[in-house]
């Protein structure tokens, strides 16, 4: 699926990138404008997958070079064919102004799809909306490359940057979020699974309302004089998700949680963030489901009235934690699910404290 806001230069090289991977591993390709029409996808004149292609003439008994001379020569004119179909195709939606792209349409859309690999490439203005995550089975993968308009970062810095990409992944925690690709990293992404190297951690020093010090995932790549550094830290898939409690729930100090993504028999530990300090809970182990249930204690007993505060839950964590010892930072696991944000209300009295 491709924004009708992007540059159709831009437009055309992503697309073209992608129609070559298409070629290299033989499948067939659809492409969609967010926001179109039901029913009026493109598809190239003659399939990426090649299955109608059979070589031809006495040649190929006297060369034995002729058949792959003619594969190369066939596939170079259906890109050609495709990528000039493309253009035409892509004109009739292009949108010349730079307002935001609205998630939720999106996210139904590749919900009820069943397609295998899937490419988003989408504006990174993102509108405000109700929370949605998309959750696809693990035999789907996406590929989501959040870019401006214009295909330029000008006058955008790396905080805003930052933010952007946040609000993409919460509804797509799945996605392997890259900036702009050639065929070898979309093949690496896309086809092979493999995360990119530019998906680094970085840790924010003063990014406006985002707290100094916090971690985050990003796919940007920092600047001369960054706000942000990089660390060499392995990146986690984010594939577990909390069922409840919901997203800015209002919670006792005792909180009650089920989610699922685990792999059978996994070992998970909550973790409750409360300002710089990150408390391990009692550990849980998934279902054969891969589901999992728990409880967390958020705060203290009658100090913590109206306060906030943030739940993840991590797999097969690298280092050694202590139910109630506090660490200095998120651990590292080889699967993590995004925060849920929790007000602590069961003590409070009419006065508020």
């Amino acid at each position: 699926m491709i924004d009708p806001r992007l540059d159709k230069h831009l437009a055309r090289s992503l697309v073209t990138a992608a129609f070559n991977v298409a070629l290299n591993h033989q499948f067939d390709v659809k492409v969609g404008v967010i926001d179109a029409d039901p029913g009026t996808d493109f598809a190239p004149p003659k399939p990426l997958s090649l299955n109608d292609f059979a070589s031809t003439g006495l040649a190929q008994a006297v060369f034995r070079d002729s058949r792959d001379r003619q594969l190369a020569a066939e596939r170079q004119s259906r890109l050609n064919d495709a990528v000039k179909g493309f253009e035409t195709y892509f004109a009739r939606y292009v949108v010349l102004d730079t307002s935001c792209v609205k998630l939720l349409r999106i996210a139904r859309q590749i919900a009820s799809e069943e397609y295998a690999l899937n490419l988003l490439l989408v504006n990174r203005n993102v509108c405000a909306g109700p929370q949605v995550t998309v959750r696809l089975p693990r035999e789907r993968r996406l590929v989501v490359v959040a870019l401006n308009p214009s295909g330029t970062s000008a006058g955008q810095d790396d905080c805003a940057v930052i933010a952007e990409e946040r609000r993409i992944a919460a509804v797509f925690p799945q996605a392997a979020l890259i900036p702009t690709v050639d065929v070898d990293i979309l093949e690496a992404v896309l086809v092979d699974g493999r995360r990119p190297a530019a998906v680094l951690r970085f840790v924010v020093h003063g990014c406006g309302s985002v707290k100094a010090g916090q971690e985050i995932q990003a796919a940007v790549t920092p600047r001369q004089k960054p706000l942000v550094e990089a660390e060499s830290v392995p990146p986690m898939d984010e594939v577990l998700r909390f069922i409840t409690p919901h997203h800015h729930a209002r919670v006792g100090r005792e909180v009650a949680y089920q989610g699922d993504g685990a792999h059978p028999g996994e070992r998970l530990f909550a973790i409750v963030r409360i300002n710089d300090e990150y408390f391990p809970q009692e550990p849980v182990t998934a279902q054969p489901d891969g589901t999992f249930d728990g409880t967390a204690i958020v705060g203290r007993p009658w100090n913590d009235c109206g306060k906030s505060f943030e739940l993840r839950i991590f797999g097969q964590v690298r280092q050694t934690l202590t139910v109630g010892a506090p660490v200095g930072s998120w651990p590292t696991g080889l699967s993590a699910s995004l925060p849920v944000h929790l007000t602590r209300t069961e003590e409070c009295g009419p006065d508020g404290r």
